[in-house]
């Protein structure tokens, strides 16, 4: 169930609900009108490189009433007015096509992708979508009155502290909360006969709570695409939610689908369970594969090695 629409509304609070005939938080009465004002900050610490389109801001009305959003341009907030009361707070880039917002029980927000098919059964269980780039952060506790403002701070890190301020102003911390693999296969024999290519990287989550930060424990598999590169290479680089909350019953394993010119499709499996878990950085793993020999095939016409457009490898959105 899609959540959020994508928009831009400098200092413009709105309801969750879509206009469609079905929204996230059904039969809830609106708030009050807004009648404090303060301003968010973020801080996005060694994070130079963030470059969402926009964020989006939520506050979640301790009251059952229904909570606010407000949309920012670019990386950074500014001032914003909400009634008098206690919130809990997410917030997220929204410009984010893959992405989609489901809730649980709890009003919880979860952000996960589509199942997909890639055009044929690679006999490995569900298939999702890569995810777009996501920042996110989070906060338990907003309390607004009219001479202060208090908050905790990030849901996301180890030691939450209260903080209050008189000056009315709110200090976020957004962070990457998804993950970016990069993938080099040094070097591939007889690649020059190779039609099209296609890889998946199994053991992954399906999502994450943005809430908390935390995973979801669902297992799923991420088709990601083949780029050739010099002296018979071939690399990939895509993003994922990470390893599961409880990965250790599902390997990671990279599978590399080749279908040369002569109709034969070839397959390879590499664990990269032992790889990927002990990572330096989780959010950004980096996997090699020495090298791979392809049986001989007729080279590509033109010899480029390399026909992306062949029917049956592209990765297609399954609509629920």
């Amino acid at each position: 169930m899609a959540l959020f629409k994508r928009a831009y509304l400098l200092f413009l609070a709105s309801a969750l609900a879509l206009p469609e005939t079905s929204c996230i938080f059904d039969d809830l009465e609106p708030c009050e009108d807004a009648n404090i004002g303060f301003s968010i900050t973020n801080n996005w610490g060694t994070d130079t490189s963030a470059n969402p389109e926009g964020m989006a801001y939520l506050f979640f009305y301790d009251s059952g009433c229904e909570p606010w959003r407000f949309d920012f341009p670019g990386k950074e907030a500014g001032r914003i007015s909400l009634p008098e009361g206690s919130y809990s707070f997410i917030m997220f880039n929204d410009d984010t096509a893959s992405i989609d917002f489901v809730s649980n029980e709890n009003e919880h927000i979860f952000a996960t992708t589509k199942n997909v098919t890639i055009g044929f059964d690679p006999h490995i269980g569900e298939l999702r979508a890569s995810p777009d780039m996501m920042w996110a952060d989070a906060s338990i506790l907003v309390k607004l009155d009219p001479n202060c403002l208090e908050y905790t701070t990030s849901e996301y890190a180890k030691k939450i502290d209260l903080i209050h301020n008189a000056d009315m102003n709110m200090i976020t911390n957004p962070q990457q909360i998804v993950a970016r693999y990069t993938l080099l296969i040094n070097h591939i024999e007889n690649l020059s006969g190779v039609a099209c290519m296609k890889g998946l990287l199994s053991g992954m989550s399906s999502g994450i709570n943005l809430n908390t930060n935390t995973h979801s424990e669902k297992a799923v598999s991420i088709p990601f695409d083949l780029s050739v590169a010099a002296d018979s290479a071939v690399c990939s680089e895509f993003l994922t939610f990470g390893l599961p909350g409880s990965p250790a019953s599902e390997p990671n394993d990279i599978l590399l689908f080749f279908k040369l010119s002569d109709g034969n499709i070839i397959k390879y499996d590499f664990d990269k369970t032992e790889e990927i878990r002990n990572a330096s950085d989780p959010l950004n793993v980096q996997l090699t594969i020495d090298s791979i020999h392809l049986p001989y095939a007729p080279p590509i016409e033109g010899n480029s090695g390399f026909a992306p457009s062949v029917s049956g490898w592209t990765t297609v959105i399954v609509n629920y």
